[in-house]
């Protein structure tokens, strides 16, 4: 994709759980320009440059709860994620973010974010929205509590069974 618009980059922030892969993430930022690698960054860091990118993206092949990906939905960025457990739980697909099962799904979703910015915004709109209020600390306290009297009971917890559970970037140079 970077060879057909060299103002595209895939910026890979953070370790790899996996030593080979990253080795061979760190290879491929050798070989091309089109990858930037940062090991690791401070969260305020981290916030600051998930600001300046058009999207953040999850390609995690295994995701618990899509942290990363939460955090730039709520600083009001839009999220390509994996089509896997834990990121579809939290994005829903161009509504709260896009969502993508092949390589070539990812390139068409990506340009078309960078081709329709009034759409990138509203699907981006959306996402900050709903992690605004859905994983906001009163309701994650209010669920967390509720999970705890149903394990003291020994029981499945009330009222939490319905509920969802609760990184790289893609940058264009101007």
């Amino acid at each position: 994709w970077h060879r057909q618009d060299p103002r595209v980059h895939l910026m890979l922030v953070g370790e790899p759980s996996e030593p080979a892969v990253t080795a061979q993430v760190q290879a491929l930022a050798k070989e091309t320009e089109a990858i930037i690698y940062v090991p690791s960054l401070s969260q305020t860091h981290l916030h600051w440059l998930m600001q300046r990118c058009k999207a953040v993206v999850n390609t995690s092949t295994s995701e618990g709860q899509p942290q990363a990906c939460m955090e730039a939905m709520r600083l009001g960025r839009p999220v390509l994620v994996r089509n896997i457990p834990g990121n579809v739980e939290v994005v829903s697909h161009e509504r709260t973010g896009l969502v993508f099962s092949s390589p070539e799904e990812f390139v068409a979703l990506g340009q078309r974010l960078l081709a329709e910015p009034d759409w990138a915004s509203a699907v981006a709109a959306r996402g900050q929205r709903h992690v605004k209020e859905a994983y906001a600390p009163a309701s994650e306290q209010a669920a967390y509590g509720a999970l705890l009297r149903g394990l003291q009971r020994g029981g499945p917890p009330s009222g939490v069974g319905g509920r969802k559970q609760s990184t790289a970037s893609l940058t264009e140079s101007d």
